[in-house]
Order: C-alpha cells, then sequence, then structure tokens
C-alpha cells in the first residue's frame, strides 16, 4: 500500500477481536492509525508494532453528534489513506421482542455511523486524492436469523449503501468495498451462546472458524493500490458459510 506522506489508517471498533487484528495488521506494514472505540481503556496499543504511529479517539457511535464530531478530531490528524468501518453491535434479541431502543441502536451504530464517515471523510480523500474504504460486513445480511434479524437488515443497508458510495465517490478516486468477515471466538468481548461455535463450524464447507490475520489480509488488500480497479464489491472471507446451500443432513427429494 502506497504510503501517501503517512496519511493515517482509520479503524473503527478497534478494541474488539477485529478490530485489534486489523490494528495489529495494518501498523505491522508500518502505517499511522487513528483507532476509534467506545472504551475508555486503550492498553491494547501495546500490541502495535509502532504504537507510538497510533492515535486512540473514545466515541460514542451511537450518537450522531459525536460521529460528526470524531470526523473533525479524524482530520486534525491528517486525511485517511483508508476508513475501515468495523464497529458494530449484535444484540440476541428475537424479532418479535426486540425493544425500539434496541433497533435505533444498531441502526445508528452499524449503518448511519459509516454513513457519516463515509460522507464527511470519503469527501475530505477524493480532495486528496483518492483512497480505500472497507465496510465490515456479515453474512447475515443475507441469511435471515430470527435472533439477528435487525443485525442482519442494518448489514444489508450497509452493503447497499456501499454500493451507492462506490458510484459516488469513484470520481475522487475513493474505492469503496465490503468485506463479510468469517465466525471468530477468540477474544471476542461478549462471550457465544453454549454449543454456538460447534454447530457452526460443522456448518461452515471449511470446518473451521476465522484465524487470525484472515479478515485483516483481504480488507488490507481491498485499501492498498493492488486493488486500485475495484469497487462496489462484496466479498467473503468466511470459509463458505454464507454460501446458499442446503443442510448435507437433508435429504434430496426427485
Amino acid at each position: 500500500m502506497s504510503q501517501d506522506s503517512r496519511r493515517p489508517i482509520v479503524i473503527t471498533g478497534a478494541c474488539g477481536a477485529y478490530g485489534r487484528e486489523l490494528a495489529r495488521h495494518f501498523s505491522a506494514h508500518g502505517h499511522d492509525l487513528v483507532l476509534v472505540d467506545i472504551l475508555p481503556q486503550h492498553d491494547f496499543l501495546h500490541e502495535l508494532a509502532n504504537p507510538e504511529h497510533a492515535v486512540y479517539l473514545q466515541c460514542d457511535l451511537g450518537r450522531t453528534d459525536a460521529v460528526l464530531q470524531l470526523t473533525d478530531d479524524i482530520l486534525r490528524h491528517g486525511t485517511p489513506r483508508a476508513l475501515v468501518n468495523n464497529a458494530g453491535i449484535f444484540p440476541f434479541d428475537e424479532l418479535m421482542d426486540i425493544p425500539p431502543d434496541t433497533i435505533q441502536s444498531i441502526m445508528a451504530i452499524n449503518f448511519m455511523a459509516p454513513v457519516l464517515l463515509m460522507q464527511r471523510l470519503g469527501e475530505a480523500m477524493s480532495r486528496a486524492g483518492g483512497g480505500g474504504i472497507c465496510n465490515i460486513s456479515s453474512g447475515a445480511a443475507e441469511v435471515v436469523r430470527s435472533n439477528g434479524a435487525v443485525y442482519g437488515a442494518s448489514k444489508a443497508a450497509l452493503e447497499q449503501i456501499t454500493r451507492a458510495f462506490a458510484v459516488t465517490l469513484g470520481p475522487g478516486k475513493v474505492r469503496v468495498n465490503a468485506v463479510r468477515a468469517g465466525l471468530r471466538t477468540r477474544n471476542l468481548l461478549s462471550p457465544m451462546l453454549a454449543g454456538h461455535e460447534a454447530r457452526i463450524t460443522a456448518s461452515i464447507p471449511l470446518r473451521r472458524l476465522s484465524e487470525d490475520g484472515e479478515l485483516a489480509s483481504l480488507v488490507y488488500f481491498l485499501c492498498s493500490d493492488e486493488a486500485r480497479f475495484i469497487t462496489g464489491q462484496t466479498i467473503g472471507v468466511d470459509g463458505g458459510n454464507t454460501l446458499n446451500r442446503r443442510l448435507q443432513t437433508m435429504e434430496t427429494t426427485q
């Protein structure tokens, strides 16, 4: 990836398992980082290859006013070379029982915040000569789950707006893509339901969960000059988990 005079890489949701993976990967390749999360602590910076080249900004992405202030704070550290919208929430609520305030929180963090960041930072990146944006999506955007239906809707909306921003920001040489992250359990901030990991693993075509570095490698590529002719795409790095398929235990009717 071109250094572009040390223009920083912005990563939201930096304290989570995926965020830390992304931060470590970009830092290992020598990039300056602006890391964003709602948590006050940033003790994971010692995990980075170059912690002295990382800035941590605390922000509640569920608040519109906070996101708009965040964009100003980010731009004080320079126009980003890349933006990774990684932050997201996934409450385990059944569709018929999910409270209105939870719906609003999901849509605010998973969809509205990335839109606002892409509007303001994408415009700045266009003026600076281009860059890359990568939105972290999920197979839930396509696969219906009763206890994650609103989450899935937020990711489906994120993938659609990814395509829209790719068209809008394309003339400014800003590429916008999405990645459907694979399931992983190590270092997750929230515990997984009992037995869920085993059930999911058994259904994945490659029969394993995502490993450290696999998501980050794809995101890094999409944000790099090596992907300079790729935009508006959604790519899965999930072992085939979201392929439209019949379960192997089902009988095929003639």
